[in-house]
């Protein structure tokens, strides 16, 4: 319902999961997590900020070190951590 009030309430997650999808290794996750909150600080609302209806960069992070944290990335793993905020 929220997206038929509000169309583009979601295009930055969404932008985010597709980016996410694509990526290769945590050095990928670690520029899309600090342009999705480059993002989210950027268009601040009532939704993502009171409600936090949103994606979760915490817990995308935490998902990306599963998926990669064994590959021998250069991108230390606990500093997604930092980057999700």
């Amino acid at each position: 319902m929220l997206r038929r009030l509000h169309p583009d309430l979601f295009a930055e997650d969404l932008k985010f999961i597709r980016y996410l999808g694509e990526s290769t290794g945590l050095r990928e996750v670690g520029v899309d997590l600090l342009s999705f909150r480059d993002a989210n600080v950027g268009k601040p609302s009532f939704w993502r900020t009171t409600l936090k209806i949103r994606v979760s960069g915490r817990k995308a992070g935490k998902l990306a070190r599963s998926l990669f944290g064994g590959q021998g990335s250069k991108l230390d793993p606990k500093s997604i951590d930092e980057v999700a905020g």
